[in-house]
């Protein structure tokens, strides 16, 4: 941006979360000015260096979320709202925002269908897109206690409905007391489920992809990689990827995405199924990566590209970004979860010390994230050490 003009300002939701954080830095960065937002603050009012303190909001699930958003919008002079985890509220009231910013979100019935993960499916299957069987109970019952699925393996995958990010509340489960044990839980917890059949493969079989489309529906940017550890370690939160050139997943997913008329980014897990060595489409997350930092640190700015198409620059005028293929993005405290988990698992084993020893002395592996804007990181690890205190006074109280 040519300094001599007025910036254009960018409002991004959830500062204090990692995502938030790399779409303030990469923003700033790019030459944008930008504020923040979040519905928590950090002890001492701790914030990036690269904008002011940041506006207190709340909770997205407040019916005063959106009224408080626009006032924020107005006062501050707002020109592009990057919405992280707050797309649903945004979406449902995107004409209202649109008076006061621009801002590049699904329409709600888009929306709706990519947090249905039923319906994901569903509409996966009438387009002929690889991905797991939908099994009733009674059948995935049958199969489990029978030893066969007809067709899948002998596990199968009970998760919520509604798609919470997180691997939270899905379950794998190989017998059909588990299954019925899990289905209580979860649905007392998060409401509906859904049984689908089990895609084999290793842990190295999981795909991301991180896209964006524009207010068209077309393809602007796009960046995979490969997940080598999580957490859980079985279908978790990635705590080590190595970036991929996989452009065929775009092409197995955008008629979806099409079809439902998608505009702003969205976050896809594939696996790679051991008996066909075909992609299956797991999931969509209907928002930014929570690995966001990854794709940024490889050269794929989504949040300044996100700005641009709110803006109305068309996919066509976005040059694609080029990245770089195996290179490592760690996400720290998932990895060292991961580690801990296996070691919990299975014990400690040479095989696992020298895995873990070739992963943190690879030359390409990186943290995500701008290690000259401490502050952040410090005021989150404070934020936990407090919660965790409060925690343990709470425990000796009882």
């Amino acid at each position: 941006m040519d300094s001599g003009k007025v910036k254009t300002r960018v409002l991004v939701t959830d500062a204090t979360i990692r995502a938030g954080l790399v779409s303030i830095q990469s923003l700033s960065k790019a030459g944008y000015d930008v504020i923040g937002a979040d519905d928590r603050r950090l002890p001492f009012a701790l914030h990036s260096k690269y904008t002011p303190p940041y506006s207190r909001l709340p909770s997205h699930e407040d019916p005063g979320f959106v009224a408080a958003l626009i006032g924020l919008l107005e006062s501050e002079g707002v020109d592009v709202l990057l919405p992280l985890f707050c797309v649903e509220a945004v979406s449902r009231n995107r004409a209202a925002v649109e008076e006061y910013a621009d801002v590049l979100v699904p329409d709600p019935d888009a929306f709706a269908a990519a947090h249905d993960n039923r319906r994901t499916l569903e509409d996966c299957a009438a387009l002929g897109i690889p991905c797991p069987r939908i099994l009733s109970l009674p059948t995935a019952l049958r199969a489990l206690e029978e030893g066969t699925s007809d067709g899948p393996a002998l596990h199968v995958v009970l998760k919520p409905r509604k798609e919470l990010g997180g691997s939270r509340g899905v379950h794998i489960v190989g017998d059909a007391e588990s299954l019925i044990r899990a289905r209580d839980r979860v649905e007392e917890k998060y409401g509906p489920t859904v049984i689908v059949e089990y895609i084999p493969g290793a842990p190295e079989a999981m795909r991301a992809l991180n896209v964006i489309l524009d207010k068209q529906s077309r393809v602007a940017a796009h960046f995979t990689f490969k997940k080598v550890r999580e957490y859980p370690i079985i279908g978790g939160v990635c705590g080590l990827g190595v970036s991929t050139h996989e452009p065929e997943l775009v092409d197995i997913i955008l008629p979806l995405l099409q079809r439902w008329e998608w505009q702003g980014p969205a976050d896809i897990e594939f696996k790679i199924d051991s008996r066909d060595g075909k992609p299956k489409l797991i999931e969509i997350n209907p928002r930014v990566s929570g690995n966001l930092g990854f794709a940024i640190n490889c050269g794929v700015g989504f949040p300044e590209i996100a700005a641009a198409l709110a803006l109305g620059t068309s996919a066509q005028a976005i040059r694609t970004p080029e990245y770089p293929a195996e290179m490592k993005g760690i996400n720290v405290s998932y990895y060292l979860k991961s580690i801990q988990s296996e070691a919990k698992a299975r014990g400690i084993h040479w095989t696992m010390v020298k895995a873990v020893w070739s992963e943190l002395a690879a030359k390409r592996a990186r943290t995500n994230g701008d290690l000259t804007d401490p502050l952040p990181l410090v005021g989150k690890i404070l934020l936990e050490l407090r919660d965790r205190t409060r925690g343990l006074f709470r425990s000796g109280a009882s």
